[in-house]
């Protein structure tokens, strides 16, 4: 086995005790991209596993993975699974509006068109509450990033704590995180606005004197989470925390940061609050399927 990619495939080819092969990133003055794969021979079974960074473009991303995949093939790659850490596109779950893509089925199809056999994600948003993603042509495998987040809660002391979710959907996150740490959780009311993208956040709940950790799955803008932290300050909350599984945008980072006690993500997109390890997850799960 081989695992291609970058510093994120490194590790996980060390995890995998498979041989670990980099990739030389090329783009043109024109925007279009060169990946190539530095070496001469490939394994039957090669994995691409290509992590973004904060504010790279989904596009480019899809394009070098897309072209990386069929490099393996072109290479002798009978097998090609991908990691994809961030599921680009998985917000778009659903047709919204008549007329609208179903963008995170149409990512799959592209990535099985190309040659992929297997996808890998962590908490992805399309299916986000179930293991196994279902309007996938090729078995795609949604790893929990919220059970990283726990265990890495787990080395801060925290008074009297509770584990809050800034919406709805947010309730099957809150419950494997509160039931790693033994503490009570709940969840805060959200709504959207279609058109505008405004957002409202609702809450009942009594958070006075008692330390919080906020939780979600992508912060982008940072709007979500910034309505939950003023909700429990204005509730009289002692200390704030914040950990999310994907950080998409720097932008979101520092007026969070700023607004609580500890800012950390999973480092399933390369930024400079991305601590949480999610690498040996993704091994055990294919190590499991072997």
């Amino acid at each position: 086995m081989i695992v291609a990619g970058h510093n994120f495939a490194e590790k996980l080819a060390r995890l995998l005790n498979a041989r670990f092969v980099d990739i030389e990133k090329r783009t043109f003055p024109d925007g279009e991209v060169c990946p190539r794969l530095l070496t001469d021979s490939v394994d039957e079974h090669s994995i691409i596993a290509e992590r973004m960074t904060a504010n790279e473009y989904h596009n480019r991303h899809l394009v070098e993975v897309l072209f990386s995949i069929k490099n393996l093939h072109l290479m002798g790659a009978k097998k090609i699974d991908v990691v994809m850490p961030y599921f680009i596109y998985s917000r778009q779950d659903e047709v919204f509006r008549p007329g609208e893509p179903l963008s995170a089925r149409f990512i799959l199809e592209m990535l099985a068109d190309a040659g992929a056999m297997r996808f890998f994600t962590v908490s992805s948003h399309a299916d986000r509450d179930k293991d196994r993603i279902s309007f996938s042509p090729i078995p795609a495998y949604n790893i929990n990033g919220f059970v990283a987040i726990a265990e890495y809660l787990k080395g801060i002391r925290f008074a009297n704590p509770i584990v809050v979710g800034p919406d709805d959907g947010s309730k099957e996150f809150v419950k494997t995180v509160s039931d790693i740490l033994g503490c009570e959780g709940t969840v805060f009311h959200k709504e959207r606005d279609l058109k505008t993208g405004d957002i409202k956040t609702h809450a009942d709940v009594d958070v006075r004197g008692r330390d919080v950790i906020i939780i979600d799955d992508i912060v982008s803008s940072g709007s979500t989470i910034l309505n939950s932290i003023d909700i429990c300050k204005k509730s009289g909350a002692n200390k704030i925390y914040c950990a999310v599984v994907h950080v998409i945008s720097e932008k979101g980072i520092e007026p969070i940061s700023a607004a609580v006690e500890k800012f950390v993500a999973c480092n399933t997109i390369h930024s400079s609050i991305s601590v949480i390890p999610v690498e040996e997850m993704i091994a055990e799960k294919i190590r499991e399927l072997q």
